[in-house]
Formats: structure tokens, C-alpha cells, sequence
């Protein structure tokens, strides 16, 4: 998992550096409808996307019994 963690920071950060975030991206979802946003809209709705479905699967474990995991990226680190 370190391994992986590190080659996604590195990743992050080449984006970071060669992106323009202003610059907009045409795009379809699934059902076919168009959109555009921005490079940095994109990255911001991922991150925020991606604790919406933490907190599902924390949920659904704490429904079912189980004890929710530690999902915070800075608990990782430490």
C-alpha cells in the first residue's frame, strides 16, 4: 500500500504541475447529457464525491453490526 500511495502522490502532484486549472473539459455522463467544467471543478467534486461514499460504506458497515473504518487520508499518515 505504500508503494501505491506514494506512485498516486506522485501522480497528484505531476498534475498539479502541468495543469491548467481553468482550462474546461467537455464531457457526457452515462445517460448521454453534456457537459463542461473545469479542470479544478472536476478535481474538487472528486474529493468531495469520494467522502459521500465513505461515509455509504461506513454506514452500511454500522448498520450491519460491523465497526466503521478509520477513513481519514491524514490518520494513514500518521
Amino acid at each position: 500500500m505504500e508503494e501505491i500511495n506514494h506512485e498516486n502522490f506522485l501522480r497528484s502532484i505531476q498534475i498539479i504541475e502541468n495543469s491548467d486549472f481553468e482550462q474546461k473539459i467537455e464531457y457526457q455522463n452515462s445517460k448521454g447529457n453534456k457537459f463542461e467544467n473545469s479542470i479544478f471543478e472536476m478535481l474538487f467534486h472528486t474529493i468531495n464525491h469520494s467522502t459521500y461514499h465513505r461515509g455509504q460504506i461506513n454506514s452500511l458497515l454500522k448498520q450491519n453490526g460491523i465497526e466503521p473504518l478509520l477513513t481519514d487520508y491524514i490518520f494513514y499518515k500518521r
